[in-house]
């Protein structure tokens, strides 16, 4: 089983690693007629997160190899 950290996001920090998901994941903005996310999607959804004192924007972040934290890991949702 691999296991999954979350990770505060800050839209100063971490910005472009959610954009880049966001476009992994084209199937999600067919649903709103959407070609691609909005190039500053995450930016947006990150500053209004932050806006909110009742809202916490977390990242799913899965290890680049498990057992290992030297390694990094790669950020793959919201």
């Amino acid at each position: 089983m691999i296991r999954v950290s979350l990770l505060p996001l800050e839209a100063s920090l971490h910005s472009a690693a959610l954009q880049r998901v966001y476009e992994l994941c084209p199937l999600y903005w067919e649903m709103y007629h959407l070609p691609a996310p909005p190039a500053d999607q995450a930016q947006r959804d990150l500053e209004a997160a932050a806006a909110d004192p009742t809202r916490t924007a977390l990242g799913i972040l899965v290890p680049n190899q498990p057992g290992n934290p030297d390694a990094g890991a790669q950020l793959v949702g919201l």
